[in-house]
């Protein structure tokens, strides 16, 4: 998966750059919703979710299953969801569609 612009740089960093000082005080759940995007790195039974709010500050870092994927997102607030293009990326935007999300696929370069 190659580096697809600045949104996914983004994406990636809040999911494998973790400071200390975020790792000490996690955002408490009376930020969920703020959410403004959600991003999404699907694997292949595992998806890294990286809520941001509209400042750009993280409010959301969550690892689940596949099979969790619908349940977590329906307690999540309606917003933009950006995935990089791969094979499952049009089933999980159909999918987030009907929940009523606003999904955009981004082509891996």
């Amino acid at each position: 998966m190659g580096c697809t612009g600045c949104f996914t740089q983004q994406v990636r960093l809040c999911l494998f750059l973790q400071t200390e000082e975020a790792a000490m005080k996690p955002k408490t759940l009376e930020h969920i919703n703020e959410i403004a995007v959600i991003g999404v790195d699907i694997g292949k039974d595992t998806f890294h979710l990286v809520g941001f709010d509209e400042a750009g500050q993280r409010i959301l870092r969550k690892k689940i299953k596949r099979v969790a994927l619908q349940s977590t997102f329906e307690r999540l607030p309606r917003c933009v969801v950006g995935m990089e293009a791969c094979m499952s990326a049009h089933f999980v935007s159909r999918m987030l569609r009907a929940l009523g999300f606003e999904p955009r696929i981004i082509p891996a370069i």
